[in-house]
């Protein structure tokens, strides 16, 4: 039971606080399928970001700015 809660409250709460997963309109399909892996890639990108900045700034930032999103795409991999 605790590693279920441990699950739940390490990743799913993050990703529904970051990607607001619980108000999101896709749920069928490659649609679904497709966000399933990419959000999770998204949000181990935006973690392993050395900056203080809030998770949720960073994702702001990379959609907006072209030259924050390559920062964040070219950067070295530990």
């Amino acid at each position: 039971m605790r590693s279920h809660w441990a699950i739940e409250n390490s990743r799913h709460w993050v990703g529904d606080v970051t990607f607001k997963d619980d108000l999101s309109r896709v749920r069928t399909g490659y649609g679904a399928k497709n966000m399933a892996v990419v959000r999770p890639f998204a949000f181990n990108l935006g973690r392993a970001m050395s900056d203080k900045r809030p998770r949720k700034t960073r994702r702001k930032r990379a959609a907006w700015d072209p030259n924050d999103l390559a920062q964040i795409l070219n950067r070295d991999i530990p």
